[in-house]
């Protein structure tokens, strides 16, 4: 009988437990949906392997018991493939637009990038972009750069001249010796708040056209210490000539160097604009 009370008496125990784990997982749904919604607006992926790494490496030091440590670590897991679940099924109502036709390599890459949502084929990149801008898609997908034909100097110029962010770059690579970096174009700038190692931004600038002009530009960006990965230049179309550069930059660009570096360009360059802060990603 006495073991039969302890036995109760546990049991009860765990019903409370549970009980409280049950409100609290509504409320972790919730935030969970949050989460989905600004993502949706941004155009981000639902999968943040960063993020991931950094939760699951953090688990277990929330737990004293290393008895009971791995199994923590278990359910964390579990409950972070059940949040994806639930933020792919808030995410079946998107649309995605794309340039070029239904099985080509964009149409995968827009695929394999957002699985739930639904996907629209556009003619020309041009179209595609208005598609967003316009509201009529909730995200523009495309192509920058290809290792093979270069830089997309069109999708450069959208860039420079239209109002959407980027927060993505996705790399697909069909093949060993060729690899596509496609840009996730959407109407709302994604500010990360907790930036990793692959933490990434864009500017789009334009300077005079004087001897020295793109130096002081670029010193600028070296004395605050940020890695330049890739930058290319396009004519601005202005009466003067000038041109304008795309610069793909390696940091947080939302802390405090990195607004100090914002109001330093601003002081040596034209129509200085963030285009978009973002983790690299390889789909």
């Amino acid at each position: 009988m006495v073991q039969d009370n302890e036995l109760d008496k546990a049991r009860k125990a765990i019903n409370e437990i549970d009980r409280q784990m049950a409100e609290l997982f509504e409320q972790r749904m919730q935030q969970s949906r949050e989460v989905a919604e600004y993502k949706m607006r941004s155009g981000l992926c639902i999968i943040d392997d960063t993020r991931e790494r950094a939760k699951m490496e953090n688990a277990g030091e929330l737990i004293e018991d290393s008895e009971k440590r791995e199994f923590y670590v278990l359910f964390q897991k579990n409950l972070m493939s059940l949040s994806k679940d639930y933020q792919r099924r808030l995410f079946k109502g998107m649309k995605i637009a794309y340039c070029g036709a239904p099985g080509g390599f964009a149409h995968i890459t827009a695929q394999k990038a957002f699985p739930e949502a639904e996907t629209m084929s556009f003619t020309d990149f041009a179209g595609t972009y208005s598609a967003c801008v316009n509201g009529d898609v909730d995200v523009a997908i495309l192509p920058i750069e290809n290792s093979l034909a270069g830089d997309v100097g069109t999708v450069l110029d959208l860039a420079y001249h239209g109002d959407l962010y980027i927060n993505s770059i996705l790399d697909m690579s069909p093949s060993p010796h060729i690899q596509t970096r496609f840009a996730v174009f959407s109407r709302s700038m994604n500010n990360l708040k907790t930036p990793g190692h692959h933490t990434r931004f864009i500017l789009v600038f334009a300077v005079r056209n004087e001897a020295g002009a793109l130096a002081k530009a670029l010193n600028i960006i070296g004395a605050h210490g940020y890695n330049m990965s890739y930058i290319h230049s396009r004519p601005s179309y202005e009466p003067d000539g000038s041109q304008f550069f795309f610069v793909e930059l390696e940091g947080d660009v939302n802390g405090d160097n990195g607004k100090e570096l914002l109001f330093q360009m601003k002081t040596v360059c034209d129509n200085l604009r963030l285009v978009g802060s973002y983790r690299h990603q390889e789909i």
